[in-house]
């Protein structure tokens, strides 16, 4: 649990890093697909799973889809929005394991 634990930290201090930076999301998306995936993925259950699969299916491709309508201004309401639902996943499965 304590790897866990200092993985999820990890992976906030990256999402900190790139946060108001639009050319990260890629990398950023690359690290939640991990995360989803490291959970199970398609097969996996659970809060922290279902989170992430949320943040895929609708921050996410929501970015994507806004920035492909806007290539040179990007989307910068859709990628905070993306960055706060997926700090927040993170965050709330970082307490769960600290109980």
């Amino acid at each position: 649990m304590e790897e866990e634990i200092k993985r999820l930290e990890g992976v906030l201090l990256k999402i900190k890093s790139f946060e108001g930076h639009q050319e990260h999301f890629d990398e950023l998306y690359a690290l939640l697909q991990d995360e989803y995936n490291l959970n199970g993925g398609l097969d996996g259950n659970g809060v922290y799973n279902n989170n992430l699969r949320q943040t895929i299916q609708k921050q996410a491709e929501s970015y994507i889809a806004s920035r492909k309508l806007h290539p040179k201004k990007g989307a910068p309401i859709e990628f905070q929005d993306f960055i706060d639902n997926f700090r927040t996943d993170v965050k709330n499965e970082l307490t769960k394991l600290r109980r």
